[in-house]
């Protein structure tokens, strides 16, 4: 149900907003994968994802939040036992 009613209110926008551009505040790289990116309510994110270690056939898991300003807050890497 609040996909369609997004999915309505998007519709009901001005054109002139949509194509408005958007202004990059900071960004961020990060080795392998994220898969996940969750914005928080104080403006912060925490991105999660994983890596594969190339040749090793093993990768790990991490998991990162940021500040509103893109700084390191905590950063938490999840190694696979052996």
């Amino acid at each position: 149900m609040t996909r369609v009613v997004l999915f309505i209110l998007a519709l009901a926008l001005p054109a002139t907003l949509l194509a408005q551009s958007v202004e990059t505040k900071w960004s961020r790289t990060f080795p392998g994968e994220a898969n996940s990116i969750r914005l928080l309510p104080d403006g912060g994110v925490i991105v999660a994802g994983g890596i594969s270690l190339a040749g090793a056939h093993r990768a790990y898991g991490f998991a990162t939040r940021l500040s509103a300003t893109g700084d390191t807050l905590w950063d938490a890497h999840l190694w696979p036992n052996d």
